[in-house]
């Protein structure tokens, strides 16, 4: 191996810059719907607050619709 081929990178660089699962997910820009991620967690996670807040309703119409029976 030569090592002018090489770059110093950080390690988070070095996945970004892979193809597996983790590096395609990092590229994503949008949620399997269309909507952009919004919302950052504190350790990298992502989300889309459109559908998280449609989860949350839909879930609570199925506990109402559970409690009424």
């Amino acid at each position: 191996m030569n090592p002018e081929h090489l770059e110093p990178v950080t390690l988070a660089e070095n996945n970004r810059r892979g193809n597996g699962i983790a590096a395609n997910n990092a590229r994503k820009e949008q949620c399997q719907n269309g909507h952009p991620f919004d919302y950052t967690y504190k350790n990298g996670g992502r989300k889309c607050m459109t559908c998280q807040k449609a989860y949350k309703q839909r879930k609570r119409d199925e506990a109402r619709a559970a409690g009424a029976s």
